[in-house]
């Protein structure tokens, strides 16, 4: 979001985000109990590297 400008509203908007997810999961599990629904979360897509190696061309790296 920083490319952006928007770093500030990162939080905010994720919140929402589960908020209708969970609300719209909430829904369909009244209507049919027996299948429930989950909510999970994912980070993605992002410019920066999630990598914990030095080099990202080599995970293994050590």
């Amino acid at each position: 979001m920083a490319d952006y400008d928007m770093q500030a509203y990162s939080a905010e908007i994720n919140l929402v985000a589960a908020q209708i997810a969970r609300a719209a999961a909430d829904e369909y599990n009244k209507k049919t109990p027996e299948k429930p629904r989950f909510v999970a979360g994912v980070l993605g897509p992002t410019n920066r590297t999630c990598s914990i190696s030095p080099d990202v061309n080599d995970p293994n790296f050590s």
